[in-house]
């Protein structure tokens, strides 16, 4: 397979002829991140396995193998998964990909548009374009009634194996996907008429109707005795040591998570999807994509937002070494992979913070990188009310995804995540045994 569907421009040319090993040491500049991006979003005009749905491209071999989703811009200030798809691109493009498939998803695309177009329009630094996240909610925090859509229309897929359909042709032949899809529907409208956005007069907000779309794209059928790993992409807004990250607990749970993804291989955080789930949203990677007995589902956080300055390892070149590394392990590529033992921290989620006192008026203490250790009794957060209590750590604990001290601590979702600290080992074959808690 060396052929890419559509037009390739010259810019996109030259990145796609790049040697793979400068490819994996040379991050892609931002003008480079938005031609990945501009492609994957169109491709699906030239590719009928698209379905008509932008911003998704199946790269078939036409030979056996396991199929590698690579999913990325759930929010939209988050480009590195450009990196990652780059790779799997200049991959096909130069043949070295002998089997199975590849699937590329551009999830929030209008969010992206307004990111990449502050850019360009305004050249304004990239750090500064943190706000470009969404463009009506967290992405990747779903509405549980969306939830409830993806499940009743997984039980219709499974019901009619190989027969497509979108949510709304499934809606209307199966009464299960036309129950959930009402319901959510229902939730929509009152959502928009209890917080109206100026200006919009749709009956969805845009990252329900994304979803939506998609939905037929994350549930494509898996070839018999053929496995999918899904690896979605995110990058911090704070410095950090890149991390897998595990939607079950690897503490209690499986124990195989880095049989297929050595990326990132040094840190790994489980459990924390299940733990916004109960508290905040479904995440897309551990609940909406993970459906399949097949499939297995990761995410990835690259690192802090397009830190181009940290040239030995920003995120986009975290996420292409990602890619590069995973399409050896599922056999699509014949590039030799590294499979030496390795020493691995784990967070294991247990906790998610919120201000005792949701008024907007509680600020971190200071700036907590991911990892930091809070001693019993520590205080981490204050309020400038005098009358609202301090937030103390009441165990040894480490702390994650800490919101800055300059801004005051998020009322609707979590200001940090607090995890307990465990030491581990991943032998040669990814297999991974925790040793215990880190002292």
């Amino acid at each position: 397979m060396s052929a890419l569907p559509g037009m390739v421009t010259p810019a996109l040319l030259k990145i796609l002829e790049t040697p793979i090993d400068l490819l994996r040491q040379k991050p892609l500049t931002p003008a480079q991140q938005y031609e990945i991006y501009l492609y994957v979003r169109d491709a699906y005009v030239h590719e009928p396995s698209s379905r008509g749905i932008p911003g998704v491209l199946t790269l078939d071999s036409g030979f056996p193998g396991n199929t590698l989703t690579l999913s990325g811009g759930l929010h939209s200030n988050e480009p590195c998964f450009t990196g990652a798809m780059a790779m799997a691109l200049a991959m096909v493009h130069q043949g070295h990909v002998l089997g199975g498939r590849i699937k590329l998803i551009v999830n929030n695309l209008e969010g992206l548009e307004k990111y990449w177009h502050s850019y360009i329009q305004t050249s304004e630094p990239m750090s500064e374009r943190s706000g470009h996240r969404f463009v009506h909610y967290n992405m990747n925090r779903i509405p549980y009634l969306l939830g409830d859509v993806a499940d009743a229309y997984w039980a219709f897929r499974n019901a009619y194996p190989g027969q497509y359909a979108t949510v709304e042709e499934a809606a209307a032949r199966d009464a299960g996907v036309w129950q959930a899809l009402q319901r959510l529907y229902a939730f929509e409208r009152r959502m928009l008429d209890e917080n109206p956005i100026p200006g919009f007069e749709g009956r969805m907000r845009y990252e329900t109707q994304r979803l939506l779309e998609l939905m037929p794209a994350y549930y494509e059928d898996v070839p018999q005795g053929r496995e999918q790993l899904v690896i979605d992409y995110h990058s911090m807004s704070a410095p950090g040591t890149p991390m897998l990250l595990s939607s079950d607990s690897v503490v209690t749970g499986p124990k195989m998570i880095f049989s297929k993804v050595k990326g990132c291989a040094s840190l790994l955080l489980s459990n924390f999807a299940q733990l916004t789930a109960q508290a905040t949203g479904l995440a897309l990677y551990a609940h909406i994509m993970s459906k399949s007995a097949d499939t297995m589902t990761v995410a990835i956080e690259c690192g802090q937002h397009e830190d181009m300055k940290n040239t030995s390892m920003p995120s986009v070149l975290v996420a292409a070494e990602s890619a590069y590394d995973t399409m050896a392990a599922l056999g699509l590529t014949l590039f030799a992979r590294a499979n030496a033992a390795t020493r691995v921290r784990i967070w294991e989620a247990v906790e998610l913070l919120f201000p005792p006192v949701k008024d907007g008026s509680y600020r971190f203490t200071e700036l907590f990188p991911n990892g930091r250790i809070l001693e019993e009794g520590t205080v981490y957060g204050t309020s400038h009310n005098p009358a609202h209590p301090p937030m103390v750590a009441h165990k040894r604990m480490g702390m994650i995804f800490a919101t800055t001290p300059e801004k005051p601590m998020p009322t609707a979702e979590s200001a940090a995540t607090l995890v307990d600290v465990y030491e581990g080992i991943r032998n040669r074959r990814g297999e991974l045994e925790v040793v215990g808690l880190a002292r």
